[in-house]
């Protein structure tokens, strides 16, 4: 009963507790004796609203890869998605063979391929009309498979997660509205993410960019960048914004509709843990407002004001050059003016500020 008691308190902790959320998955692996585990929840018939803890036994780099190319050939978790599987826990040998699961590819080209040796598991699909709750723990080949003891201590927590979650999922969502009143002011589409990339927020804007396929898709819960050069700009972003010394990032991302949007990344803090904020501009839509504003905050001329936007929408100074109809040592020496008079010394850092310049709605 040490197990339950124990436990318990840390699930119910995580109702209002977004640090305690993410460790879940790592100490409910530990109470089962397994080396990796994952708690996901999300709506029914909504991907997007979706919060997942992991263990951390897989990086993300093996994750994104994972979910990119081998979520469809994952035998466990068609098993335990078939109605008669929801709502109980399995170990996963009893649904799929291990002679079955050693031939996936899943296991021969991603388990394998990364050097990993993952062979048992203990998993529940829990469905209901109002929720949608994956739970799952895992150990290695050379590791006893759960007994019933495991399962059994599995299925004490189902009851418990379900409640924590449910009361959780009212809280954010009652966040979620005070937010999406404030953000919806904003006229950049704004993204607000946990550390490790899952959607907390997105404003009106945000939305729309995601619902229209321009830049982003959602995964898991996870903001992704369509193309895989943007992809790895923005893996690099959040990496550096959560790491020992966090700083702002921005960066230059082309949509399928052939338009360049500029983003900036920023490190926030909220209720005591890091989140993330990204705010995403398109670039044809910033003009005499902030060239009026850039005047007026950092005492640029009208000239340097329009580079510093024209920087801003992504165009590099020889491309700057050519559209004011100048010679590129004329650009890089008022480069070098703007630089100075923003108290800066990187032409990212100038493309930063000009991007953290608010914006309100039309």
């Amino acid at each position: 009963m040490m197990f339950a008691g124990l436990f318990l308190e840390e699930i119910f902790d995580a109702v209002d507790d977004d640090a305690q959320f993410q460790r879940l998955s790592t100490r409910l692996a530990h109470n089962l004796g397994a080396r990796s585990g994952v708690l996901h929840w999300s709506l029914p018939d909504d991907e997007e609203e979706q919060e997942i803890s992991y263990s951390g036994h897989f990086s993300p780099e093996d994750m994104a890869r994972f979910e990119g190319d081998f979520a469809r050939d994952d035998l466990w978790a068609a098993a335990v998605e078939r109605p008669e599987a929801h709502n109980r826990v399995w170990t996963l040998e009893t649904l799929v063979p291990r002679e079955r699961f050693e031939a996936s590819r899943i296991y021969n080209e991603w388990i394998r391929g990364i050097g990993d040796d993952t062979m048992h598991a203990l998993a529940a699909a829990i469905r209901t009309p109002e929720i949608r709750i994956d739970i799952a723990v895992h150990r290695g080949r050379t590791q006893q498979p759960f007994d019933a003891e495991a399962l059994a201590k599995l299925t004490r927590c189902i009851s418990p997660i379900r409640r924590m979650i449910l009361v959780r999922r009212k809280l954010r969502a009652g966040r979620s509205d005070a937010a999406a009143n404030a953000l919806d002011q904003v006229g950049d589409a704004t993204f607000t993410l946990a550390s490790n990339g899952r959607i907390l927020h997105m404003n009106r804007l945000a939305q729309t960019m995601v619902d229209g396929g321009v830049l982003f898709r959602v995964r898991h819960g996870r903001l992704h960048a369509l193309s895989v050069s943007d992809e790895s700009k923005l893996s690099d972003a959040i990496a550096a914004a959560v790491g020992a010394k966090p700083d702002s990032g921005a960066l230059l991302l082309g949509g399928t509709d052939g338009r360049w949007r500029s983003a900036v990344l920023m490190p926030v803090w909220s209720g005591g843990a890091r989140q993330l904020v990204l705010v995403v501009s398109d670039a044809a839509q910033r003009g005499p407002r902030t060239e009026r504003n850039l005047r007026a905050l950092y005492g640029l001329s009208q000239a340097e004001a329009g580079i510093a936007t024209l920087l801003a929408g992504g165009l590099s100074p020889t491309e700057v050059a050519e559209q004011r109809a100048t010679s590129i040592g004329t650009i890089r020496v008022q480069i070098k003016s703007i630089a100075a008079k923003m108290d800066v010394s990187r032409q990212s850092e100038i493309v930063r500020a000009v991007l953290n310049l608010p914006k309100l709605a039309p």
